[in-house]
Order: C-alpha cells, then sequence, then structure tokens
C-alpha cells in the first residue's frame, strides 16, 4: 500500500492602498501626488503542485543594496545595514555632494530616491510648488537622502513629521515588497547634523491623512514652544524628535540615528526621559 501527501500551497495577492494629496491644500483641484497608505494581503490555500513556484510574479526582487546575484545580505539589523550602506562609494558620493553650505543656502531642498535595481541608483526627487520634494513614479525606492535647508527662517533641521510619513508609507512598504523592510532608510542631511531612519518592526501599521496631521499638530506646538522658551539648539531638537517618535509616533521598530559627518559612523537617538538629555547609543 502506497501513501500520498498532495503538495498544499499558498496563493497570496497584495492590495496596494494609495491615496490622492494636493501639493496645496488651497487648491484641491490642482497638481498632487499619490502617497502608498497601506497594503491589504489575501491568501488562499490550494491543493497540489509539485514544482518550484515565483514568490514574485510581478518580477525579480533585489537585495540590498540593489544587487543580484549571489551576494545577497540578509542581515536585517539596523546598524550592519548602515554599516553596509556608508561603505558605498556612490551612496558615500550623494551624501557629500548634499553636505555642502551652497547646498544648504538653495532656495529649495535637494534630494535622491534610492532604488533597487542590479545596483542601486540615485534618482533626483521633484520639487513641488510649496517646496516639497516628491519620489519618482513606481515602486522601487527604499530610500531617500535630502536636505533641511538654512536660508529659511525656522527649518526645524532634523526630520518632518511629512518625512516620517513618506519613510513609513514609500521606503518601508517599496521594501517590504521588493527586498526586505530593514532595507529601507530616511535621511536627512542638515548644517548641524545627518540623520538617519531605520524600520525594524513587523509592518503592521496604517497612515492615512488624520495621523498625519495628528503628528503634525503636535510637533508644530512642541517645537514652537521649543524655540519661545529654549531656543533650537541641536541638542534639544533631537531630544524633542526623539520624544515625538516615543510618545506621538509610538511604532515598535522605528528609529532614528545621528550619523557623524566625517565617518558616517552611526548612534542611536533614544528618548530618556523630559529631564535627561537624548541618550546617543553607538553602533558597534
Amino acid at each position: 500500500e502506497q501513501s500520498s501527501m498532495a503538495g498544499r500551497l499558498k496563493l497570496c495577492s497584495v492590495t496596494v492602498v494609495e491615496m490622492w494629496y494636493p501639493d496645496n491644500e488651497n487648491e484641491p483641484n490642482g497638481s498632487g501626488h499619490w502617497e502608498v497608505t497601506g497594503y491589504i494581503t489575501k491568501c488562499d490555500e490550494m491543493q497540489g503542485g509539485d514544482g518550484s513556484s515565483n514568490p514574485n510574479p510581478e518580477g525579480p526582487t533585489y537585495p540590498y543594496p540593489g544587487g543580484g546575484g549571489g551576494n545577497t545580505n540578509n542581515n536585517t539589523n539596523p546598524c550592519e545595514k548602515m554599516k553596509t550602506q556608508n561603505s558605498s562609494q556612490p551612496f558615500k558620493d550623494k551624501v557629500s555632494e548634499l553636505d555642502k553650505k551652497e547646498v544648504f543656502d538653495k532656495s529649495q531642498e535637494t534630494g535622491f530616491a534610492a532604488a533597487y535595481g542590479p545596483q542601486t541608483s540615485f534618482e533626483p526627487l521633484a520639487n513641488t510648488d510649496n517646496d516639497n520634494l516628491i519620489f519618482p513614479p513606481g515602486n522601487k525606492y527604499f530610500g531617500y537622502i535630502h536636505t533641511h535647508l538654512d536660508s529659511k527662517e525656522g527649518v526645524v533641521k532634523i526630520f518632518s513629521p511629512a518625512d516620517v510619513s513618506t519613510f513609513l508609507t514609500t521606503c518601508v512598504r517599496n521594501a517590504q515588497v521588493k527586498g526586505t523592510m530593514t532595507d529601507a532608510y530616511g535621511m536627512v542631511i542638515t548644517s548641524q547634523g545627518n540623520y538617519i531612519l531605520k524600520y525594524s518592526g513587523d509592518g503592521n501599521y496604517g497612515i492615512g491623512p488624520g495621523t498625519l496631521k495628528s503628528w503634525d499638530s503636535w510637533y508644530n506646538k512642541e517645537y514652537t514652544k521649543l524655540l519661545d522658551k529654549d531656543g533650537l539648539s541641536q541638542a534639544n531638537v533631537e531630544k524633542l524628535f526623539a520624544q515625538f517618535l516615543e510618545e506621538k509616533v509610538k511604532l515598535d521598530g522605528l528609529e532614528v540615528y545621528k550619523s557623524d559627518k566625517t565617518t558616517g559612523n552611526t548612534s542611536k537617538l533614544k528618548y530618556d526621559g523630559k529631564d535627561k538629555p537624548v541618550k546617543p547609543i553607538p553602533c558597534p
């Protein structure tokens, strides 16, 4: 008597949820852009199948930092990811290109999107009419590098709520589909410091217009209070942003790192309470 067990397969589909946002809220019928706000995964179990299956029928996935072949870097530790990134000459060249006084003195921000491919490529971010930066079309972009300016008064020299939202809804989600979520990064380069966002959570989150509006309200209120009371020293800016992530965003696995302008070495900035300075934890 012979027995056999049929193979069991799961066929999963991922629906990308996108929302249209006007570039200028006062002109809802004007120009705008799409932003990914969530993903819906549906799986159906199937019987049978005795051959190999393609887990990504839409096309190939690429390992970080964008190379094909057998040199896949499967390490999901944020510090190790950034160490690998910092050893990449194209990445260092883009950071050097932006980390200059003449760039900080421009009238508009400058930035690049990091794209998956046989080799990681960097494509310019486009400026909108209201001084925002937007990604090129497509879902191959897993990171961004951009500046905050010295030429405009009151600019906070660290990530904005919109920067955090873009990182989570675009970079992390694209990396989730094309690579791994820990590939994703957001980077802001300022005259007062360079900072990197990384995410190592499970991806179970959603961010809509109401979430971003709530983040903006907290951020603007607290940074205005800080400016009026103690001034925007960079130590205070870093501490308040770490508090923003800890107390307002409250997303497990979302972390901010400071990147040394000379070496590129990174340290996590951990909020350590209102009466203590932010706690830097160097990557090993």
